[in-house]
């Protein structure tokens, strides 16, 4: 009888075959010495990604691929990637990011000290992985909650944009589908589940591990082709589908208004532009979270040309005046 693993890693890849590689290179070697299960959805690639894994597939029994028809979506293919695992505890990671020789060791270790979640340290990177910054800071790192709400105000920007495992049981399928079309459905569904076990079981636990063991690479990422539409109204989303479970009701809107307010900066919305987001024709979909003001300010900023954003963007410093007085018109 076959006996599950402890840990299954899971990733979801869409046309990043070098940087797949370059993961999978350092983390195969260790998952086949752990005995830790690497799960791999490949989202209808087209750069040779399906090739790759089924050439390297009988070198290592442990892992496990699929290859969707047709592109799925961000959402749907990190459900595929996490619905493989058969481990105790499911780990979803970037098709990019690298967990250097001895951090499955690592988190392993950390695994037998138990918890519902485990938030794991690391550096943000360069795509070419020079260190830039600690993912956790020193108020956070070390610490553990015992409270969903007050895990998310903490870690709510950890979660999304970082690195955790968490156990088999807080990735519902059923809860999975509550978050579609939010583009971190796979986060919305860990934080419900902690909500759910902190009212059945009057605690939940959430660990933050203090040795960084990944490297969160900061190259190109697929996902900034819908940058404007995932900023301005998927993420926004996500904050009033995990506010209707009641513990997070006090502390989610102070959250998500000041995250809009950062994302509405006409510095910010000027980039989106820039890239050829906020055409005038998106502004409805992407003002359904924000204020009317903020509504205002991407209907001006999506008058802009798009070569004129570009220059902006080049020039910003020394543009901000006449641009501020542009957009009062």
């Amino acid at each position: 009888m076959n006996t599950a693993p402890t840990l299954s890693v899971c990733i979801p890849t869409f046309n990043r075959l070098n940087y797949l590689q370059q993961a999978l290179a350092v983390l195969l070697p260790q998952a086949e010495l752990y005995n830790v299960e690497v799960c791999i959805s490949d989202n209808h690639s087209i750069d040779g990604t399906k090739q790759f894994l089924c050439e390297i597939a009988n070198d290592y029994p442990l892992l496990r691929y699929n290859v969707n028809p047709v592109n799925t979506g961000l959402d749907e293919n990190m459900l595929i990637a996490i619905s493989m695992g058969k481990g105790h505890y499911i780990y979803p990671i970037g098709d990019d990011d690298i967990l250097p020789d001895g951090s499955l060791l690592e988190i392993l270790r950390e695994i037998k000290n138990g918890g519902d979640v485990i938030v794991l340290n690391g550096w943000h990177t360069t795509s070419s992985l020079i260190k830039k910054w600690m993912h956790l800071s020193p108020s956070i790192a070390g610490n553990s909650f015992s409270r969903p709400d007050e895990a998310f105000i903490a870690l709510w920007d950890k979660m999304p944009f970082g690195s955790f495992l968490a156990s088999r049981e807080c990735f519902s399928e059923k809860l999975f589908q509550r978050f579609m079309g939010t583009s971190h459905a796979y986060t919305g569904v860990i934080w419900d589940a902690l909500a759910d076990i902190e009212k059945n079981k009057g605690s939940c636990q959430v660990r933050c591990i203090e040795k960084p063991i990944v490297l969160l690479r900061g190259g190109e990422k697929s996902w900034r082709k819908d940058a404007a539409l995932i900023m301005l109204y998927e993420i926004p989303y996500w904050f009033s589908l995990i506010m209707e479970q009641e513990i997070y009701r006090k502390i989610i809107p102070a959250i998500k208004s000041q995250f809009l307010t950062n994302q509405t900066k006409i510095s910010v919305l000027i980039q989106f532009r820039a890239i050829g987001q906020l055409e005038k024709s998106d502004v409805v979909k992407l003002g359904r979270e924000c204020t009317s003001e903020q509504v205002q300010k991407l209907n001006r900023v999506a008058r802009i040309p798009q070569s004129i954003a570009q220059l902006i963007v080049k020039s910003y410093g020394k543009l901000k005046p006449i641009i501020k007085r542009m957009l009062r018109k």
